[in-house]
This record gives C-alpha cells, sequence and structure tokens, in this order.
C-alpha cells in the first residue's frame, strides 16, 4: 500500500514549512502496520416538556483499540414561540 502525506509542516519535528510537501518512504507519517478499529454506539431520546418545548438528550460511546473510550454527551432544548412554527 502506498501510504503518503502531504502538509506544510513536518510529521516528525511538528515544525512548519515554507509550504506543502509530500513526505513518504522513510519520512511517512502513517505506521502502515498499524490497524485502528472503532465500534460505538448512539442512544437519543427527545420528551416534550410542554408544547412549545422539548428536550433532547444522547449520549455517543466509542471505543477504540488503541485508545481507550470515551463518552460524549448531548442536550438540546428547543422552544417553538409559535404552535404554527416548524
Amino acid at each position: 500500500m502506498d501510504t503518503w502525506l502531504e502538509a506544510n509542516f513536518d510529521p516528525i519535528t511538528h515544525m512548519p514549512l515554507d509550504g506543502f510537501q509530500h513526505f513518504s518512504g522513510d519520512k511517512n507519517y502513517f505506521r502502515e502496520h498499524l490497524k485502528r478499529s472503532r465500534n460505538s454506539a448512539f442512544v437519543q431520546d427527545q420528551y416534550d416538556i410542554t408544547d412549545m418545548l422539548t428536550l433532547t438528550t444522547g449520549a455517543r460511546l466509542e471505543s477504540y483499540n488503541d485508545a481507550g473510550q470515551g463518552v460524549s454527551p448531548m442536550v438540546s432544548l428547543l422552544y417553538k414561540p409559535h404552535k404554527q412554527h416548524v
């Protein structure tokens, strides 16, 4: 597999460069022999507090084989000032 990186910084030192450069071979930033897998799940629910106020909550769980796992919560409150307002 031919993997390369084009960047305006040195991928090893992270120092800025004058312009974009193509990195491959020994200076290849990517580790082609490593594989990354991810599993995720998402749940969301909606609660009508009143005719004009809706609460939405949710969470996303992600699990990476190389970086562990994490949860991203989400909360939203929607106010409809008029019944015909979408």
